[in-house]
């Protein structure tokens, strides 16, 4: 059975970034009186940077309790986490650095290390601060996700060998962007509570579309399909311009 879809739509990716703050929020607070800690992979992106951003002020900061939350990366590229390609860099400028309470864990990608090695420690850092079944991939209560136009998510590209991988992360090459990049894998991904798309703009209008209305079955974001959680969908009125009208 397909994973149920909430969709969160607004007029602009302002107020957007808002709501999904507040889910956010919500999702941290529930998690944290249920399980005792929060675990959250953040996207890469500008949107995903407002987001962190926003969630760095005063008012929002005193919203989450950080100390027993623990932040992952959903994907990363290979380079320097000082490069200003780097995701880790981009949140510890808009988000870490500004936090007047530490994390409970900062799960980066060791991208100074070899992959092999990156690869071990994430591993590591997975099975060692998040909840796991045996025989499946450790648990997440957010995912957050941002959306390619071609229909790629995290750094899980169309027709990528990656995508059927049985592992928890993987380091993949992507021959359109001549890179090599970390991510969690759909196994990981698809273990998670919730998994949330945070998409702007109407460039992405097309794709949300076709990943929406499953039009595109094969696409990467059309295989994230939490296994007992939902999909919620935060959306623009620019990027949502191709959806039939909802009630």
């Amino acid at each position: 059975m397909p994973s149920p879809i909430v969709i969160h739509q607004h007029v602009t990716s302002t107020v957007v970034v808002e709501e999904l703050a507040g889910w956010i929020v919500a999702q941290a607070n529930e998690a944290i009186a249920q399980r005792g800690y929060f675990r959250w992979a953040l996207s890469g992106g500008g949107t995903p940077q407002q987001l962190y951003s926003l969630m760095s002020q005063d008012t929002w900061q005193r919203k989450l309790p950080w100390n027993r939350t623990a932040l992952f990366f959903g994907d990363e590229r290979d380079v320097p986490p000082t490069h200003l390609q780097s995701n880790y860099r981009m949140v510890n400028h808009a988000l870490l650095s500004s936090l007047l309470t530490p994390v409970w864990v900062m799960g980066r990608w060791h991208t100074e290390a070899s992959p092999g090695e990156a690869l071990a420690l994430m591993e590591n850092q997975l099975q060692k601060y998040l909840p796991r079944v045996p025989g499946q991939a450790p648990q997440f209560d957010v995912v957050l996700l941002g959306l390619g136009t071609e229909g790629h998510t995290a750094s899980l590209f169309p027709d990528s060998p990656v995508l059927a991988s049985e592992r928890w992360v993987e380091h993949v090459f992507v021959p359109s962007q001549d890179m090599w990049r970390y991510t969690l894998t759909l196994n990981t991904i698809n273990q998670a509570r919730h998994c949330a798309f945070l998409v702007t703009g109407s460039t992405k209008a097309e794709i949300v579309r076709d990943i929406i209305n499953r039009q595109s079955p094969n696409l990467p974001a059309s295989l994230v399909e939490p296994r007992d959680g939902q999909i919620h969908w935060f959306i623009d009125d620019a990027s949502a311009a191709l959806l039939e009208a909802r009630p």
